[in-house]
């Protein structure tokens, strides 16, 4: 019998294809399988031949995921799920589709399923990590990403990974140590060394973080990310002409980006040119008109200039986009008690305290606007909560002196006023709290070197002239009295309660 030559093609078809869907099947308990050598063709020829075949279809759908076509991955996916609903790695494939198309709860829903029936598939394990990572479980990922690099101490990508769950979760020391690993497989690698770098900023080492972006930008010039990273690393290191250049600089490769911006501006307000400051925090809210840093750097930036309207306009825009931004309400209030509007501040202030319920500042301030409403039991018990939080708060001794001297508690708030000098000496404030409590008790030789530190600190203190002056006249040194009273004349020429006790200093010393 003579055999033709198209016999003899088909024969030697069907025996490549059953080879090739031996060596399939031959795998499929073993691991996921990979299609690199063989052709899409053949494999679509395999499936056909075997059309009840779930590890075909499977193989066919990697081998189109690997190709990019990937709506004719999840075709071959699907059709290995409905030929064997049991098969883990059809659940897996399903997976990786979904998650490819941003569907990741999806995602995680299929690939928990493949991990359920082959919970030791280290591919399986390290794309159910990544579904748990595109949904914001980042813990989950950590596990599972360790269970992968356990499964397979060599997958680079699981350490990598981890580095960047455990960046957000802030295990910083065990991100770092996991970047490393990876850079250790692969030493060449801009992007790890990148999430490195950011990872060194998130600890707070900005040196290291300097070092490893730029080593990020050695193996790839265009990664303008590392160039913010090098930014705010110098940020941190006060060094803010450094730190502009280098924002300058990733902002010629992206300048859409609204944090980067919103840096840009910050640091040209750290370099006091507020011009160009104003004007990049206006591009941040251009770009992303719903977040609130660039209105609450922006009412900063107002505020310090003393545009308290504007400032109020940005701070209250920073709110409404985010009402737990209790630093926006602290600095609203203070903008209030300084225009002495004390109500609309106590409330400002009121709300701080249901985020941050111990803030030193805020208590004080609430102590301040009860002080100046006379509300004196009220103010005190604010300044002791901040003592409580704060023992060694010289401002809470400062206030609380002068509420005590206002009782009449003299004993008391002569004690309170010598630990805020102890606690504080630089402040002026200190010294005249207890200077004039000296002096009230009638120790005019120990109040009159208080004056002295206090005008020392603080020159333009009307207060501390008169009553210097009357102390070195009440031991009888005049000549230092008709000083210090001379001085104060000089800084206020037209305050005649200086004339009035100088022209008595005079007459004693027989000088009118």
């Amino acid at each position: 019998m003579r055999i033709s030559k198209k016999s003899v093609a088909l024969v030697i078809f069907i025996i490549i294809a059953i080879v090739v869907l031996s060596l399939i099947l031959s795998r499929q308990q073993s691991s996921i399988l990979t299609p690199e050598n063989a052709t899409i063709t053949s494999l679509e020829k395999a499936a056909e031949l075997n059309p009840t075949s779930a590890p075909a279809y499977f193989t066919l759908g990697e081998a189109y995921f690997a190709a990019e076509r990937i709506d004719e991955s999840y075709a071959a996916y699907q059709r290995a799920f409905e030929l064997d609903a049991s098969y883990a790695e059809a659940y897996y494939g399903l997976g990786k589709y979904f998650l490819r198309k941003n569907e990741a709860e999806t995602a995680l829903a299929k690939l928990e399923i493949a991990n359920k029936l082959s919970p030791e598939n280290t591919e399986i394990v390290f794309e159910l990590a990544n579904a748990y990572k595109a949904n914001g479980k980042f813990q989950e990922a950590e596990t599972e990403y360790e269970l992968a690099a356990k499964l397979d101490p060599f997958l680079l990508k699981a350490y990598y990974n981890l580095g960047v769950v455990q960046t957000e979760l802030g295990k910083l020391s065990d991100a770092i140590l996991n970047f490393k690993k990876a850079l250790a497989v692969n030493p060449e690698s801009a992007l790890t060394y990148y999430d490195l770098g950011v990872a060194y900023l998130k600890d707070n080492q900005p040196d290291q973080a300097i070092k490893s972006s730029l080593e990020a930008l050695k193996w790839d010039p265009g990664l303008a990310s590392s160039h913010r990273t090098i930014g705010s690393a110098y940020l941190q290191l006060g060094k803010f002409q450094d730190a502009l250049d280098h924002y300058l600089e990733a902002f010629q490769s992206n300048p859409y980006d609204a944090l980067l911006l919103n840096n840009i501006a910050y640091t040209y307000q750290q370099l006091g040119d507020l011009a160009e400051a104003e004007n990049y925090y206006l591009q941040a809210m251009d770009l992303n008109k719903s977040w609130e840093e660039p209105y609450y750097n922006l009412g900063i930036l107002y505020l310090n200039q003393g545009d308290n309207e504007k400032a109020l306009t940005n701070l209250e825009q920073a709110i409404k986009l985010n009402p737990y931004y209790y630093e926006a309400y602290t600095n609203l209030g203070a903008i209030y008690l300084k225009e002495q509007n004390l109500q609309q501040a106590e409330q400002t202030f009121e709300k701080v305290l249901k985020f941050q319920p111990n803030d030193a500042g805020v208590l004080s301030n609430l102590g301040l606007i009860a002080y100046q409403q006379e509300q004196y039991e009220k103010a005190k018990l604010y300044f002791e909560k901040v003592l409580q939080e704060n023992p060694e708060s010289a401002e809470a001794y400062i206030n609380l002196g002068i509420i005590l001297l206002e009782e009449g508690d003299t004993e008391t708030a002569l004690a309170y006023a010598e630990e805020a000098v102890r606690l504080a000496p630089e402040i002026a404030q200190a010294h005249l709290n207890l200077a004039l409590l000296l002096f009230r008790a009638q120790e005019y030789r120990r109040a009159a070197p208080e004056f002295e530190q206090a005008l020392t600190l603080d020159q333009n203190n009307l207060e501390a002239y008169l009553y210097l002056g009357t102390c070195y006249s009440a031991i009888g040194e005049l000549s230092k009295a008709a000083a210090a009273l001379e001085k104060g004349l000089q800084i206020f020429p037209t305050e005649e309660s200086l004339r009035t006790k100088l022209n008595e200093v005079y007459e004693q010393l027989g000088l009118n």
